[in-house]
């Protein structure tokens, strides 16, 4: 079974009576099942591996894109990118392939605090293939126990910078939406300033970011804030204003259907077919 290299740092840190111990070969061996840098096998005396172990950064984001790489698949690349009508460059890696890749990187690298936590998903978000930043949103979701206000600007760069719907749904839905959940206190206050903010984005993050609430919605702020946004005229903030109403309709369908009745007159075609787009009558 690999160990993590934090396993390792332990090790070195509690057995300091035998540092100077010279490393034989199998023990090189051994230390191959690690996962750890090629240096490592260079090292001469335990040491020099203390040295280097101990001052080792996670390596979660080398991690994947080696095996992101082993993965590229040229073609793939193409469609996704002309899909997703963007720039920013794939590996062509899809969804069903990619997703593995997170568990296998944390089972190798477990993060073990919140810096590193933020380290991590920061330096994988930064890297240059869209990839590379699903499965940054992949890692931050698999540790629900750091998504809190620490990590809240993190995410609303991740928003800003992000700036398509297959970042941003994500990220509000299931982070933002996490720590909403979990400090709403806190969090409400900077969601309210957000209803007005200039990047369209950012506004859909409020309006979606409830969608799996259920029965924990936020009802008032919820309509108060499709309401609010139901002039504009950008597709993406009609369309989250029809997906937050009906994913709420599933808890209380009589509520959200009078609702859209009485407000039919304010909302866009598109919220409005979008919101009764699971209603077996309609008015």
């Amino acid at each position: 079974m690999a160990i993590s290299y934090q396993f390792l740092r332990e090790l070195i840190k509690n057995k300091k009576t035998i540092l100077n111990l010279s490393l034989s070969i199998y023990t090189l061996k051994v230390l191959q099942q690690f996962r750890l840098p090629p240096r490592l096998w260079r090292a001469q005396r335990l040491w020099d591996v203390t040295k280097i172990v101990l001052n080792m950064k996670n390596n979660i984001p080398q991690f994947i894109k080696q095996r992101l790489l082993a993965l590229d698949n040229k073609e793939n690349a193409q469609a996704m990118a002309a899909y997703m009508k963007t720039s920013m460059p794939f590996y062509g890696v899809k969804a069903p392939d990619r997703r593995p890749l997170a568990k296998e990187a944390i089972k190798a690298y477990p993060i073990q605090n919140q810096n590193e936590f933020l380290q991590v998903v920061e330096e994988l978000w930064n890297q240059s293939h869209r990839e590379e930043k699903y499965i940054a949103i992949d890692i931050a979701r698999s540790h629900p126990q750091y998504v809190n206000p620490a990590a809240f600007s993190l995410f609303e760069k991740m928003i800003r910078d992000g700036a398509w719907w297959d970042f941003v749904d994500d990220i509000a839905i299931h982070l933002i939406g996490t720590i909403l959940m979990k400090y709403p206190s806190a969090i409400w206050p900077i969601l309210e300033k957000w209803s007005n903010d200039s990047n369209l984005w950012i506004r859909r993050t409020v309006i979606i970011c409830q969608n799996k609430f259920k029965k924990k919605t936020d009802q008032k702020r919820l309509l108060f804030f499709c309401l609010q946004r139901s002039h504009e005229k950008e597709f993406f903030i009609k369309k989250a204003i029809g997906w937050a109403l009906r994913e709420y309709a599933r808890t209380e369908p009589q509520m959200i259907y009078e609702f859209i009745e009485k407000n039919k007159e304010h909302l866009s075609r598109l919220s409005y077919k979008e919101a009764v787009k699971n209603r077996a009558i309609k008015f």
